[in-house]
């Protein structure tokens, strides 16, 4: 095998991972905004009053339009054909999601 042809899989491989890892960014985007969806219509009650229901939900949004905005760039950084760039935005964004409490 030539050198042409493993960088050719190579790239095509890393190129199919960063697309996985959008696709997993995208997915959490999306399970984050109906989370937050859930929260505000699930805590709908009488004796439960809005004010704090609210904050329940809020952290919820927020997440997810951090997520939605680092999806966006990293589709951005993806389309210039950086695929490490875009591996590493969306891994620290999962990563930082998942560990810090805003």
């Amino acid at each position: 095998m030539n050198s042409t042809a493993i960088k050719a899989r190579a790239t095509r491989r890393l190129k199919i991972c960063a697309l996985v890892c959008l696709g997993l960014l995208g997915l959490f985007t999306i399970g984050l905004f109906l989370d937050s969806y859930q929260v505000r219509r699930q805590r709908v009650s009488p004796l439960i009053p809005d004010a704090l229901v609210s904050p329940m939900s809020q952290q919820y949004l927020l997440h997810a339009v951090v997520s939605s905005i680092m999806l966006v760039i990293a589709v951005g950084i993806y389309l210039l054909k950086r695929y490490w760039w875009t591996i590493l935005l969306v891994a620290f964004t999962l990563v930082g999601n998942r560990y810090l409490n805003w």
